[in-house]
């Protein structure tokens, strides 16, 4: 049987990649720089898609990004995907635009008015370098008060109180909580929490002054149940699928969502080939002989810290439609480089 993405059980829809953060563990890269946002007829084509497909309704959360950032265009996307008899999981949110009670408290009524009934807070070391707790906190008071106890999710309350232990008011960056606690009590806080890290993404590059560097030789990853195996897609504002967790390894769908599976064809998608059939070190290998890359002597945190360090050689070469969104490398590369100064 040829290698095929295994239908999405869970779509997330991402609205924007613009965030009032540059959150060290973001697997997707998003920041205050990006402005990518999600055409609402995509949105709407792609709820059509799924329908077409015959797949099993999937259930759908909504995030960017942050998309409370693009207000209108989150409630249009909560009221299309009720409308098209879709889940909705929950908004996902990390609060850093709740400066004012009154209109937080508006934009929350709004979208309880149109059926939406679960929030996520996210919060911890990351967030709380960019976003201050008691702006949370008034988030997460808020939403106890209009939506209910039970409606909220917090991602995770263990460890915006351990921020809180140590700065309770105003944001505190990484490296300094780490300085403040102790790099092992908060890197054992992070792995236990309930929705573990992905160690791609900007993670990797936060994480590799705090976590042992392995040769890049004996790292190993089922990087085939990554990319395709997991059931969990997102849809970006470039119009793009991630139809697992390796960030900047996606596909695009201007032809529509239906379109795409239906002719999908993974000798179609070179990167996607080489990682199925013979993992991150085949691509490895790639960006050695096409982009003269060099792996890192002093090492990496994970398989996909390495592959997307080779990855980001070959997306330069702009041969490979499957390395994007442009932004998520763009960014990659600021942060190396900001590393080497």
């Amino acid at each position: 049987m040829k290698p095929i993405p295994t239908p999405p059980q869970h779509l997330g829809i991402m609205l924007t990649s613009r965030c009032t953060s540059r959150c060290g563990h973001c697997l997707y890269e998003c920041s205050p720089t990006r402005r990518g946002t999600l055409k609402e007829s995509t949105l709407e084509s792609c709820l059509v898609d799924l329908d077409a497909l015959g797949f099993e309704k999937p259930s759908i959360h909504l995030s960017g990004g942050e998309p409370f950032l693009v207000f209108p265009l989150l409630m249009f996307a909560a009221k299309s995907v009720l409308e098209a008899g879709f889940k909705l999981d929950f908004v996902e949110t990390a609060g850093g635009w709740c400066t004012s009670t009154r209109e937080a408290a508006e934009r929350l009524l709004a979208l309880r008015a149109i059926g939406v009934e679960h929030l996520l807070v996210s919060a911890g070391p990351f967030h709380q370098a960019h976003v201050p707790p008691k702006r949370v906190r008034r988030l997460l008071r808020l939403c106890v008060n209009l939506f209910g106890k039970d409606a909220l999710i917090v991602n995770s309350l263990d460890m915006l109180e351990l921020v809180e232990s140590v700065s309770p008011e105003e944001t505190i960056s990484f490296d300094d909580l780490v300085e403040k606690v102790g790099a092992d009590r908060l890197l054992d806080a992070i792995s236990t929490q309930a929705l573990p890290i992905n160690l791609g993404g900007r993670a990797a590059e936060t994480l590799k002054h705090y976590m042992p560097l392995h040769p890049i030789e004996t790292l190993k990853e089922d990087c085939a149940e990554r990319l395709l195996k997991t059931g969990s897609w997102h849809l970006d504002p470039a119009e793009r699928i991630h139809t697992g967790y390796c960030g900047g390894l996606t596909y695009p769908i201007q032809d529509g969502l239906a379109e795409w599976y239906r002719e999908y064809q993974i000798e179609c998608w070179p990167i996607s080939k080489i990682v199925v059939e013979q993992g991150f070190h085949g691509v490895v290998e790639l960006a050695r002989s096409e982009a003269g890359f060099a792996p890192d002597p002093n090492g990496y945190v994970s398989a996909c810290h390495a592959c997307q360090d080779a990855r980001l050689e070959l997306w330069k070469f702009d041969r490979y439609s499957e390395l994007g969104p442009d932004g998520f490398y763009t960014e990659l590369e600021r942060e190396k480089q900001l590393g080497q100064e």
